[in-house]
């Protein structure tokens, strides 16, 4: 086969980003598979994790991106943010090519391929695809591979490292506090004390 040519994808069906919480405190994503409709819920451990200190069910949460997080114990036994991503709908281009979303390029979707392409012409640059699997960080949690950073696992949140912003506190006395983010909670604050 020579460059260039056109290949054409079945129709991809789109649904809405968002999930339906079920009774069991766990997500699930509207399924293209099942005409955008919502797939069972799935079933949770009874049992917290081995060797966790933290006991309140559900233990695990289920993520919309499809990733899966336990309960922090240096975090108050909250449940981590689930990893940002893009939305995982599709757009139809001209071709009837199919792109999607590219957390490279800040969840915009990939350029559609031209309708005609001279032999002259580069290929295009796509967005970089990265195996779709995790780590896991110790104590807690899971982190997946990242585009933005070649395909690198983000930080553990352990290692996670925050900017330089501070939270100025003053108590009733008129005393001023200065609190900066904590990696262990994502890079938020802790209350004023």
């Amino acid at each position: 086969m020579r460059w260039p040519f056109l290949v054409l994808v079945g129709v991809a069906r789109a649904c809405l980003d968002d999930y339906f919480l079920c009774a069991n405190g766990l997500g699930v994503a509207r399924d293209p598979a099942r005409n955008c409709s919502w797939p069972p819920c799935p079933n949770t451990t009874t049992v917290p994790p081995q060797g966790s200190p933290c006991a309140e069910a559900p233990f695990e949460l289920h993520c919309p991106s499809g990733d899966v997080v336990i309960r922090d114990p240096r975090a108050n036994c909250s449940f981590p943010q689930c990893p940002e991503g893009c939305a995982v709908d599709t757009k139809r281009c001209p071709s009837g090519a199919v792109v999607r979303r590219c957390p490279a390029r800040r969840c915009a979707f990939e350029p559609c391929p031209p309708l005609v392409r001279s032999p002259s012409n580069a290929p295009p640059t796509w967005c970089q695809v990265c195996a779709d699997d995790s780590a896991p960080c110790p104590g807690a949690g899971r982190v997946r591979r990242n585009a933005a950073r070649h395909c690198a696992f983000d930080p553990c949140p352990g290692d996670r490292r925050c900017g330089s912003a501070v939270k100025r506190c003053v108590s009733t006395a008129g005393d001023v506090t200065w609190l900066r983010q904590q990696p262990a909670l994502n890079c938020s604050f802790l209350s004023c004390p």
